[in-house]
Order: C-alpha cells, then structure tokens, then sequence
C-alpha cells in the first residue's frame, strides 16, 4: 500500500488498530472509498482546469465512448490520458468509468493508473507545479481524514437507521422531528451540518486538517459531533481592535452592544465577576484596559504559548484558566465556526475563529479586514432588504455578523490567530416547528435512512417528499422506490422543486448584483434553506468576506441608502468587473446551481434530464432581468428616467446578460490555484456555459 509511505497514515492506523480493533476492515474499506471518490474529484480537475499541457486548448467531452487527451512533455515526447466518459454535465463536469490509460504515445506503451498517487504523479509534466510531493502528502492526509471519520462516525449513523426502522420513518426529516418533539432545544440546523460527512463537492482535499495531529483530528472533526470547550482571553486595549455593527444604546456610558467586552458579558452573565476577580486578584490588573472575549481552543494549547510568549510574560494577552471558566460549544460543517451552548439562549450567536489550520486550499487565517467588511455589508444589505421589501420579504435573510475583534498588527500573518466574529445564529429566522434549516452542502451526502436497499441522498429525499406532500391526485402516502414513482407526475414535483429552490437564490442574487453592484459569494456552505415538507421556504444567506462591490451601480442608491453607509464599504471589496462576474459565475452557478442540478439528474436519471433544469434556471434568470427593468420603468413613470431608454439599469441588465450568458464563463481552478501559487491567488479558468445554448 503507497499509504505506508506517509507518516500521517501509519499514525492513523495504528490508532485504529488499538483502539478500534474491530473496526479495521471497515477503516480500510472505506479508505478505498475515499481514494476512488479522490481519484475521480482529481481526474476531473485535471481535465476541466487543463492542469496538463494539452495540446488541444478546448476540451470536447464526448459521451459513451473514449476520450483520449494529449499533452506535451519536457522532454519533446508526447503522453495521453485516455478514458471512456459516460455522462458529461454542465461547467465541464463529467462521470467515467475505469481503467484510466496512461499512454507514452510516440513509443504506444501504455500503463493503467490504479492510483491518486500515480495520478498526481503525472502533474510533474508541468514544469509550473513545483509542490507535486507535498501535494501528495495533503491527498494522503486527507484521504486518510475522510476513512477515519467516516469509520468513527457509524456507530452514530446506524443508530439513526435502526431507530427509523423501528419508528416507521421514512425521511431523515421523520428523525429530526422526532428529536425536536422530545427535546425543543435539540438544534436542527446543527445537526444537519454534522451530518455533512463527504466535505468539499469538488475540491480532490475534500477532509484535509494539515496542521493537526491524528487525535486532533478527532476532537475537531465536527462529524463526531464532539463537545469543544471554548476558552477565553484578555486582549489589552493598546494592541485589541474591534468592529461592532451596532452603535451602542445612546447612552454613552460604554455599555452598549459596541462595546466588544459588555456584549461578552451579556452572553455570559455568570463569567462577569469570576473574570474581573481574576484579573483584580490573580493578575493585579484592571479589566477595562483589556476587550474580553473567547477563543477556539487550538489557539490556547497550541499556538499562543509558542508564538506570543513575550506576549504573554508582559500581559498583553491574558489566558484565563480553563478550571476557572470554559464553557462548551458545538462545531458546524465549518471546523472553525462554534456554536456556544448559553442557559436560558437557544439560539446563542455563532463564533467564527482564525485558526492556522489547512482546509482544501487554505489555511483558515482572517485578515482584519475581514471584520470591518462583516459588519459593513451586514448594514448595507439591511438596508438594500428594506428597500427591496416586496422582492425579499418572507423569502430571503442576510445573517447578520455582529462585530469582531482582532489585533493591530496588519503586518505579521501570526497576528491574525486573534480574529473571530460573532455572528447571528441561523435559527433566530425559524418560523415553526415544521422548518428544517439545511445547508446547502449538506444535501449531497448519503441519508442514514433509506426507504429500500438503494442509497439516497438527503438531496433526494427532500424532494422526494416534496413530491409527496405535492400530488394533489394521490390519495395515497406510501413511500415507493425510485423505480416506481409515477413518471410524468414526478417530473414536473421535479421541476417545481427546482424552480422554487433556483428562484430563493436567483432572483435576490441578480437584483443585487444588477440593481446595487454587489456580487455575493453564495456556494453551497454559505446557503441554508429552510424546508417545511420537502418545499425551499426560505433561504439564509452568510458570510460576507468573499463579497465584491462594482461602486458606480451602488452608488446610483446613495440617497436610499446613505451615502455614509456607502462610503464605510472597505476598499478590500471594491474589485474589477472581472473578479465582480467571476464571483456570481463561480459561487451561485458553477459551485451552487452546478451541483444543484448534476445531483438532481444522478439522483433521478430516468426522471428529468440536465437540460430542462438548466433551461430553468435560464428562464428565471431572464424573468428576473424583466422584473428589474419593469419595476424600473414602473418606479420611474412611463418611459423610465430617461424617456425611451428602458429605465435607469437598462444597459447594467444587457451588460450582465451579455456576461451572464456568453459562451464561456470564468471560474476558479480550485485544484490549479493550490499546484500553482501555493494558497495566494484564486486562479481563474474558462468553461463551456450552459445557459449559453438557449440564447
């Protein structure tokens, strides 16, 4: 095995084997399962971001039959990868099967590659990858991450699965309900995310945790779903730097919620008087020089006693003893987002940390400008959602990110490990007990609760109970296979779906991005739509520091909005059209609607075809540009502000239709940008567009 190559998997292994004897086979089944599912992530890569020197500059995929893609070597030769493709969707995605040929094609050796190492191997014919072996240590961390709490995680699963079939219950959402009846502060949105196992959609590190160590792994991995203790500590003032969205109570007595350290004391009343006593008595200090505030546990055990002990020694920074108070906390799909457990709240604001932890590409820094960017957007889209009231209203949130605080120090990447934000907790916006708030990156993993031997998705299982909630012809609520639904009937619960689901995100995107000049970053993990029967009631979108800003479309807003709030937009968002396109093609169509509609047709293959959906999305798309327009020239009197000519965002709706539906759309080479730059910039590539074949 190439594995036992790695330090990291020995490690690993042997900590099965030791402690979980009788899980050995089961670790090693699924380690092949989780190479296979990184083999095929990389290969796709490979191809779609033409991560080797082909000789073709386009990719024509082709289905059922094989595709053979040449490319020159450093050493004038010429080699070929070749494979059958079976079903090629939109953005350049495709499925295949295996072997995968490796062929010398001026001498005709061929070689088949069993391996993601052998894989990788191959991308040393780019002379611009100079990382090819510290790439293979991540795939094999990661790998290793993903058979390991896939293993861990069963026991859990199964326990799900036999308390369904004992209890009847057909769906996941049966489960859940079930929970939520016996216990109100069981959190739905939370478990939703843990039970997001496969991680990234299409990045081939999709489990990687560079940085921690195999027992680490384990005690941050939130889909073991483990207690983590949150520490706090003392910042003092001279150094601390904060950003808060509200600007006080008026009152000028320091006490409001813009204060950092009396927003911490109002989450945690019961910490207030042990932590001023131990800084007057333990410390000899005065707590009003120091912002207080809490800490991602890595940060005290691993990071500040190493890299700020003078720090330390001359109290600028104040670790306040974990027997004196920690309180526990919850992770989400973000490894470095905390959901506190607070008495009497249940609906405490979530954490964000800076944690020097490698996830995909990135290690999980915050510059500090992430901050002030937070709170700035979470304004203007406040203001935006009450000026957009008949197009938002009941069918979008904007997560509020509270404040943060951070250090000073701009200039040294260590200081970032200070950041966090606090942000609002999703279900502040529940609205009864039937809801289910489900990010979006959850829906492609497997439900533990299946209906028949055939897995499914819980992707698949909303709308299959969407579909059942939604036959007004049926007179039955029998859950049937796949196989057996009703054809044409599932089909348009199919397409019904799809449209209210597509809409919730397209619609609130395209009048931001055309009307104000705010392009969102609205993958999959940072949307969480919530469900009442399998139907997309509502959609809660977070997290603004991906955000870019076009300025000369937001500032046609300045009287409705406030010219301060616009000027206090940071500099860091205020991006060329390219990155401002890129954003919306990349986030909301390729890394969003993409998977949306590929696990829509993987699921129900014989029931509706990529096309109609795509066609869909297009269709909304364009009724969304006619609304902008019709409201426009509507608001204005007849013939818009300038008579005859459509309305103030006429030519902003051709130019985005024009960028939005051209033959190829920019996109990140999320694969390319960590062989080629090492994490420092998001390289782009061009695709095929699929909204392009209906103009």
């Amino acid at each position: 095995m190439e594995f036992t190559n790695y330090k990291y998997f020995n490690q690993v292994f042997e900590y099965i084997t030791k402690n979980y004897q009788n899980k050995t086979n089961d670790f090693l089944k699924n380690l092949k399962n989780s190479e296979n599912e990184t083999f095929n992530k990389l290969l796709v890569s490979i191809i779609r971001e033409k991560l080797l020197p082909f000789i073709n500059d386009e990719i024509n995929l082709k289905e059922n039959q094989t595709n053979n893609f040449k490319f020159n070597c450093g050493d004038n030769s010429i080699k070929e990868i070749s494979f059958e493709i079976e079903k090629v969707f939109g953005f350049s995605f495709f499925t295949f099967k295996k072997p995968i040929y490796y062929n010398y094609y001026t001498e005709r050796n061929q070689t088949i590659l069993n391996s993601t190492l052998e894989l990788i191997e191959i991308l040393k014919q780019n002379p611009s990858f100079n990382d090819i072996e510290v790439f293979k240590s991540e795939i094999v961390n990661s790998i290793t991450n993903m058979a390991l709490i896939t293993t861990l995680c069963s026991d859990d699963l199964n326990k799900i699965k036999k308390l369904s079939i004992e209890n009847n219950w057909n769906y996941l959402s049966d489960y859940v309900d079930a929970q939520f009846k016996k216990d109100k502060t069981f959190d739905k949105f939370l478990f939703y995310d843990q039970i997001h196992l496969s991680g990234h959609h299409i990045h081939p590190s999709f489990k990687l945790r560079l940085g921690l160590n195999h027992k680490q792994v384990i005690q941050y991995s939130y889909e073991l779903k483990k207690e983590i203790p949150i520490r706090f500590i003392g910042l003092n003032k001279s150094v601390a730097r904060f950003d808060m969205i509200n600007d006080g109570d008026g009152n000028g007595d320091g006490n409001g919620d813009d204060n950092p350290t009396s927003y911490f004391f109002k989450l945690f009343p019961n910490l207030k008087e042990l932590i001023i006593n131990y800084f007057k008595v333990n410390q000899g200090l005065n707590i009003d020089n120091y912002i207080i505030y809490p800490m991602f546990p890595y940060q005290i055990t691993d990071t500040f006693p190493i890299q700020f002990k003078n720090e330390i020694e001359n109290k600028e920074l104040i670790i306040i003893p974990e027997e004196l108070y920690s309180i526990k906390s919850f992770q989400t799909s973000s490894l470095r987002n905390l959901i506190p457990v607070i008495e009497n709240n249940n609906n405490p604001p979530h954490i964000k940390f800076s944690v020097p932890i490698q996830t995909t590409n990135f290690v999980r820094f915050m510059p500090n400008d992430f901050i002030p960017v937070g709170t700035s957007v979470s304004k203007i889209l406040k203001r935006i959602k009450e000026i957009e009231f008949e197009n938002f209203n009941n069918k979008i949130v904007f997560l509020n990110e509270i404040g943060g605080i951070y250090h000073k120090n701009d200039t040294e990447l260590k200081y970032q490990n200070f950041a966090i934000i606090w942000k609002e907790n999703t279900n502040l916006f529940l609205k009864s007990n039937d809801d289910h708030p489900i990010s979006s990156c959850s829906l492609f993993n497997q439900s533990p609760i299946c209906e028949s031997s055939k897995l499914q998705t819980i992707l698949g299982e909303i709308i299959k109970k969407y579909n059942e909630f939604n036959i007004s012809s049926s007179s039955s609520s029998t859950i049937i296979s796949n196989d057996d639904i009703d054809h044409d009937g599932f089909k348009n619960s199919i397409l019904n779906w799809f449209k209210l689901y597509c809409k919730l995100l397209i619609e609130p995107s395209l009048i931001l991005l055309t009307k104000y000049g705010i392009s969102l970053e609205s993958h999959l993990q940072n949307s969480v739509y919530v469900y009442v029967k399998g139907e997309p009631k509502l959609l809660i979108l977070k997290d603004w520091s991906g955000i870019v800003i076009k300025m000369d479309r937001i500032l046609k807003h300045k009287q409705l909005i406030g010219e301060n709030l616009i000027n206090s937009i940071p500099k860091l968002i205020q991006l060329s059209d390219l990155e401002f396109y890129k954003m919306f093609s990349h986030s909301i169509l390729h890394n969003h609607i993409c998977q949306i509609i590929i696990g829509i047709c993987k699921e129900f293959p014989n029931h509706i075809t990529e096309t109609q959906l795509w066609f869909e999305c297009y269709q909304i798309m364009k009724n969304t540009f006619n609304l902008i327009n019709n409201q426009d020239i509507s608001s204005n009197g007849s013939g818009g502000s300038d008579s005859g000519s459509g309305g103030t965002f006429k030519n902003d709706i051709e130019n985005d239709e024009n960028e939005l539906f051209k033959k190829e759309l920019k996109v990140k080479a999320l694969t390319g940008m960590r062989l080629l730059t090492k994490n420092q910039i998001l390289l782009p590539f061009n695709v095929k567009n699929p909204l392009n074949q209906f103009i």
